[in-house]
């Protein structure tokens, strides 16, 4: 079983990219992912001239598969081992904690009601309650794209140098360290808003908003992402 993205299902020839070359890649069935090209009659070929009908060329692994029983032990283990390591890194990072630039949701209400009213009724208000359902909320794999500035932030090019100067510094920490960044708030697209927050002329590092999102929504992370769908959603 080949598992990817909706995209890769609706576009089942995809181009993998090495250095300067670039590569037709075909799921073939039982094959995983090989080279190889589409003849004029739409047939996939791949390099080993075996030709396979394009209708049994893949079969994607789509949510109603059932987990696996004989991998749910092997994901308990890693689960454990991830959160050990999760929670004996959390003293070492107080400094840390008293220089973020991100200061949360709480201090924009105030200036930008309107909104915060439409992220309140969105889903990004409760994306960290998500993990914890899941038993997740200590992954930082998981966590990046749940939380406020878990991972050193990168300034975009667009930022004024009150902004840039934040480059690197992180933010969320644990729930109980760092309540005020859990969820996706303003400061995931925004940037960190602590120089705004202190001169209101100094503005947050503004991004285009579907290179925004798709930081996070993309892959198997969000296999059903459709910006022209998902942004008018949250607009603001």
């Amino acid at each position: 079983v080949a598992g990817s993205s909706n995209d890769d299902e609706l576009n089942q020839v995809m181009v993998m990219q090495t250095g300067s070359n670039s590569f037709p890649m075909i799921p073939t069935k039982g094959q995983g992912l090989l080279t190889g090209k589409l003849t004029k009659a739409g047939k996939l070929i791949p390099d080993n001239q075996e030709i396979v009908p394009a209708d049994l060329s893949v079969t994607w692994l789509r949510p109603n598969f059932e987990d696996a029983p004989e991998l749910e032990g092997t994901f308990r283990t890693y689960d454990a081992a991830v959160k050990e390591l999760f929670f004996s890194n959390l003293d070492r990072m107080e400094q840390q904690r008293q220089e973020s630039p991100f200061v949360g949701n709480a201090v924009c209400v105030g200036c930008h009601p309107n909104a915060a009213e439409i992220w309140k009724n969105s889903r990004h208000a409760h994306a960290f309650a998500t993990l914890e359902n899941k038993g997740k909320h200590f992954d930082p794999e998981c966590l990046e794209c749940h939380v406020v500035g878990l991972k050193p932030w990168v300034a975009p090019t667009n930022a004024s140098e009150s902004v840039l100067k934040f480059s690197g510094r992180t933010g969320f920490l644990s729930s109980s360290l760092t309540p005020h960044l859990k969820n996706v708030q303003c400061e995931n697209c925004h940037g960190p808003a602590r120089a705004h927050l202190e001169n209101s002329k100094i503005h947050p590092a503004n991004k285009e908003p579907k290179s925004a999102c798709v930081s996070c929504h993309q892959g198997s992370h969000s296999p059903m992402f459709n910006f022209e769908t998902y942004w008018p959603k949250i607009k603001h």
